[in-house]
């Protein structure tokens, strides 16, 4: 039975170490195809189209880029690692908010600042401590992780 719960837990350090690494660099690319398309929503003309249609395309990638916070979260809390690579996305509902106002109010300038100013960074920032949190769940993993009888913490 013991060695059920170590098979389940090393397997579940897997999919939580691949899923940081994973959403480290879904972070980076989102981030840099929302930064590519700034000026163009901004300035409006001949670009706004295709821009639009590459912020349409990121929106589609934030909310799934959301669900894999939800679920990396819950990885995190059953392997009992206090790490919280995602505590910068308890506020994000805020700038969220402010992209649906922007949008419907067709305030381009306002849903370029936003994406900018609030989603970059906090994309950026999910980037950088999803990837260190991977890298550290990695050294643990590698000394043994829960088969060596290793106590998890955020310390790792």
């Amino acid at each position: 039975m013991d060695n059920d719960k170590t098979t389940r837990e090393s397997e579940l350090l897997d999919a939580v170490e691949k899923g940081l690494a994973e959403g480290a660099g879904v972070a980076a690319e989102l981030r840099d195809s929302l930064l590519r398309s700034v000026d163009e929503i901004r300035l409006g003309g001949p670009g706004q189209g295709q821009a639009m249609a590459r912020f349409t395309q990121a929106l589609e990638n934030l909310t799934l880029m959301t669900d894999l916070v939800r679920e990396l979260r819950k990885g995190l809390h059953c392997l009992g690692i206090e790490a919280n690579p995602f505590s910068a996305w308890d506020h994000a509902g805020e700038g969220l908010a402010a992209m649906v106002s922007a949008l419907e109010n067709r305030d381009w300038i306002l849903l370029a600042d936003t994406i900018q100013y609030e989603l970059c960074p906090l994309l950026e920032e999910t980037e950088k401590r999803a990837g260190a949190t991977a890298r550290m769940l990695a050294r643990w993993h590698a000394a043994g992780g829960p088969a060596a009888g290793h106590q998890s913490r955020s310390t790792i």
